[in-house]
């Protein structure tokens, strides 16, 4: 039995939204900050509204997606709001006009409206650019390093029926899924910028000992690996010697997809199949499908499709992006609804909860565990400093929904999680950061490589952002499955609690993707 099969997709942000579903309490208290990572409550964005309103703070340098798209919940209403539509309900609060809003904050706002405050003073005097987890200068030095990427500016991997940019040949020179010439530039870029991260634990002449590179076999990611190594290891005096070879031969390591039990853990697991399908048939899913329904029949018969593919959003994006003009009739759909269905089928609710991560990602945090572990331990063997793995935007998401981390956004091109053991005062610590994760990519689209600039360090829900080796350990248990050979071939037994919370991962806004219409 397969598992699931995604598309891809580069950078985008989730949308404004209306209510559709009410959904259920746990989803009703935060919400998480595309900019900052961070959970807020509520009240929190209230307070600031309410600053803003006021003239307190003039402006806060957040960019909230699309047309003030950051979504708000309400615990009472049951319903999603758009940060402009708080705005106006703080405004009318602040006027008087309005005395009262019947909707419990869940939380006192007095224990954290001078917080509020300080920040909004020293953002808006400049004493502070951004909002941020503080990175600082004391996070101890970098020894080993597991890094996981997506592969670069690539082809869509097919078109939709009625696609007027169907041939192949004239619009896709190189072939359907193909890394592009772009593609190869973000990766060089990539491998140049942790060519200096790194340079202190790799040596610039590769070695065996140094480095382990794994990639998925499809074609962008082996090709993807081999441009970011170009820029990781520049030709050295010795390679400039050889006048027919300007670059350092390094190995890539890969697997057929079937047998890849790291990068595609999922594709024969039956478990994780039938899991997702219970998932997919419980009450808030089929929501979310049957208020669109109409929208998923409409955007099927335009497009030429038999049935309703939510991967149409990812040739249409890619087909915009350069610069083909695409039909008018996806004015009413794309960019959304069909980004918000898109992100729902592909990838939230795929490892949305902790048994589907436990199955996913959890097989690869697995081996970076327990490398790590051996890094400490002196028991690595080769003692590597650095393990790439060279994959897709589906990894890097599971990745990032498996250690509680996920902000909703579609992953971009070459984006790269870093998940490195640092020494601090004779103790070990993880950090994680994520590249491309800066305000840059929270514009509609751009082919600006924003791994130019430094990755932001990320803060494990129940860690601090330097967080202890064995507290990472001891926080990502729950989804390392012991033998995903057992795992896959277990029962799912009938009535057995599966956490099946959309996502349980998280506290991620929006739980079920809310549509325009």
């Amino acid at each position: 039995m397969t598992g699931r099969s995604r598309f891809e997709t580069g950078s985008d942000v989730l949308g404004p939204t209306t209510l559709v579903c009410a959904l259920s309490p746990i989803t009703s208290k935060t919400l998480k900050s595309p900019v900052v990572m961070e959970h807020f409550t509520l009240s929190t964005v209230l307070v600031v509204a309410l600053l803003l309103s006021t003239g307190f703070v003039r402006s806060l340098p957040v960019d909230s997606g699309d047309d003030l798209g950051t979504i708000i919940f309400s615990s009472v209403c049951g319903k999603y709001f758009t940060l402009s539509t708080v705005l106006v309900v703080a405004l009318l609060l602040s006027t008087g006009l309005v005395r009262s809003l019947p909707v419990d904050y869940g939380d006192d706002l007095g224990t954290i409206i001078f917080s509020i405050l300080l920040v909004a003073l020293l953002l808006s005097t400049g004493l502070v650019r951004s909002l941020s987890v503080d990175t600082g200068d004391d996070l101890g030095t970098i020894i080993f390093s597991s890094v996981l990427f997506r592969h670069g500016d690539r082809a869509p991997t097919g078109s939709y029926p009625n696609d007027i940019y169907n041939d192949e040949a004239k619009y896709w020179p190189r072939g359907y899924g193909q890394l592009s010439n772009i593609g190869e530039e973000q990766h060089f870029k990539q491998g140049s910028f942790f060519r200096k991260r790194y340079n202190h634990i790799l040596p610039e002449t590769y070695n065996v000992n140094d480095l382990y590179v794994r990639s998925s076999s499809v074609d962008r990611t082996l090709a993807s690996a081999r441009a970011h190594l170009a820029g990781l290891y520049p030709p050295t005096e010795q390679n400039l010697a050889q006048p027919n070879i300007k670059f350092q031969v390094i190995p890539i390591h890969t697997t057929a997809m079937v047998n890849d039990k790291l990068i595609f853990p999922t594709i024969y697991c039956e478990k994780y199949t039938t899991l997702l399908a219970y998932l997919e048939e419980s009450d808030e899913y089929q929501c979310v499908m049957n208020t669109t329904s109409t929208i998923q029949n409409e955007v099927t018969e335009l497009a030429g499709y038999s049935t309703f593919s939510s991967g149409i959003y990812d040739i249409l994006f890619i087909e915009q992006l350069y610069n083909l003009s695409i039909p008018e009739w996806t004015n009413s759909y794309y960019p959304q609804p069909l980004r918000n269905l898109y992100l729902l089928e592909s990838f939230i609710s795929a490892a949305g909860t902790e048994d589907l991560q436990r199955l996913s990602t959890g097989p690869l945090l697995k081996e970076i565990i327990a490398n790590t572990q051996a890094k400490v331990n002196g028991t690595l063997s080769p003692d590597r400093a650095l393990y790439i793995y060279s994959a897709h935007d589906s990894n890097v998401v599971d990745l990032l929904q498996g250690l509680d981390v996920f902000n909703g956004i579609l992953v971009p091109y070459a984006s790269a999680v870093l998940i490195e053991l640092r020494n601090k005062s004779d103790e070990y610590f993880i950090t994680v950061k994520c590249c491309n994760y800066s305000v840059d990519i929270f514009l509609q689209v751009s082919y600006k490589n924003s791994t130019e600039t430094d990755p932001h360090l990320l803060q494990l829900p129940g860690c601090d952002a330097l967080c202890p080796l064995d507290s990472f350990v001891e926080l990502t248990k729950p989804i390392i499955p012991d033998d995903l050979t057992t795992e896959c071939a277990e029962e799912v037994v009938a009535g057995q609690e599966y956490h099946f919370e959309i996502p349980a991962a998280g506290n991620l806004l929006p739980r079920l993707l809310l549509m325009k219409y």
